[in-house]
């Protein structure tokens, strides 16, 4: 009897079978089972599980044996009315996304997401995001590793930019914006940062002969130094040498105190010229010093007057120029008539300083009359000029003796 009240259940089933399709409140199905929705206030489809919930689940699985491993199905996680209902996708066993009543989505995640897209890479190279634009060029990807590339198939770096970059605002550098007239540089800690061209933007010039101290001002650790020691003293047979040039950078604590010396030039003499004195820089145990030129002796040693040279303490790296040699003095003579001779001298000009042009005294320029010895011109030479020239000779003929010029010493910071 029961069996017979099933069948007759059945028939009043709105049901429709066509062509092997089968409609329910469809009649001429056009898929292997379509429903109709003859009402907005209950669902079209169903499903429970075996407790009463609406939690039942619906699979399905590829057609092509080559993918049959591959399926999709829905779930709820809890709930008759849950609004957590989600949406799987699987490859096999692997989760490979998930929709969630939320609407947030996981990609590559089984774990619920925080944000409104999720996307898990495990493999560092491959490919999070990519966006194409004409012919399947990249236009913005996303790496495993999370480098960003825009026009770049294969980021590199954090963010790998192929082509130019227009910006409207500015540039900060670890968070630090620059000021006018700074540009983008690495520090010495290898980090980015704005900075102006030269590190060294302000500087303080020593003239006076002697010793002194100098404060590092605050905020300045580096300085860079320049010393200048003084030039030779000229002779009547020769120039005095120029005195030497050194430069180094110095590493510095704000407050601390450099001691410097500016030398002096060497006094012009006869028969020979005293040499120039040396100037230094130093900061603790860290020292430069330039020497100072060479005073003229050609008379008594047939040698020209030395150019000043450097030194500095080990490990400062340091660097400078010798000072030119002083010259000696060149004679020659001619005839004017018969009974008439010349003689001329020029005297030897003073060395120029180091890193310096123009800076050596001039020598002498005379003549006279080979008979009476009587100068008929002359011009005595010159003093070296600042910083650490030689002085020039003033011939042996008589004149005033030419001195060498002082040193001078330059701190950047």
């Amino acid at each position: 009897m029961k069996k017979q009240l099933y069948l007759f259940g059945l028939l009043f089933i709105p049901f429709t079978a066509f062509s092997q399709n089968v409609g329910i409140d469809k009649s001429n199905p056009q898929a292997k089972l379509e429903i109709k929705q003859t009402t907005n206030l209950e669902p079209t489809l169903m499903l429970s599980d075996s407790i009463g919930n609406y939690a039942g689940r619906l699979r399905f699985r590829s057609l092509f044996s080559q993918y049959s491993n591959r399926s999709w199905y829905t779930d709820y996680k809890a709930g008759v009315y849950s609004k957590d209902s989600e949406i799987f996708l699987y490859n096999d066993s692997t989760n490979v996304m998930n929709i969630y009543g939320t609407g947030n989505i996981t990609i590559g995640d089984a774990v619920a997401p925080t944000a409104r897209l999720s996307v898990l890479s495990d493999n560092p190279t491959s490919d999070i995001l990519d966006v194409m634009g004409s012919s399947y060029q990249s236009a913005f990807k996303i790496l495993g590793n999370r480098n960003v590339g825009i026009k770049n198939p294969a980021p590199a770096e954090a963010l790998d930019v192929t082509g130019n970059i227009n910006v409207t605002g500015t540039i900060k550098a670890n968070g630090v914006d620059g000021t006018p007239n700074q540009v983008l540089m690495k520090n010495s800690s290898g980090s980015l940062a704005w900075g102006d061209i030269t590190e060294f933007k302000n500087h303080v010039t020593f003239r006076t002969v002697g010793s002194s101290t100098w404060t590092v001002p605050a905020g300045v650790i580096r300085i860079w130094v320049e010393a200048w020691a003084g030039g030779g003293g000229a002779s009547q047979n020769g120039g005095g040498g120029g005195g030497g040039y050194v430069t180094a950078i110095f590493t510095v604590t704000p407050a601390g105190t450099v001691t410097y010396t500016v030398g002096d030039g060497g006094a012009g003499a006869a028969p020979s010229g005293i040499s120039g004195i040396g100037s230094s820089v130093s900061f603790g145990a860290v020292a430069v010093v330039a020497f100072g030129g060479g005073g003229d002796n050609s008379g008594s040693t047939l040698t020209v007057a030395s150019g000043g040279g450097f030194n500095g303490t080990t490990g400062t790296g340091y660097n400078g120029w010798v000072g030119e040699q002083g010259g000696s003095n060149q004679y020659s003579g001619y005839q004017i008539n018969a009974t008439t001779f010349r003689e001329n001298q020029t005297g030897g000009k003073g060395g120029n300083g180091g890193n310096t042009i123009n800076t050596g005294g001039k020598g002498a320029s005379l003549s006279r009359d080979a008979s009476t010895l009587t100068v008929n011109y002359g011009i005595f030479g010159g003093n070296g000029t600042l910083p650490g020239g030689g002085g020039g000779s003033w011939g042996t003929w008589g004149g005033i003796f030419r001195n060498g010029a002082q040193g001078l010493v330059i701190i950047h910071y």
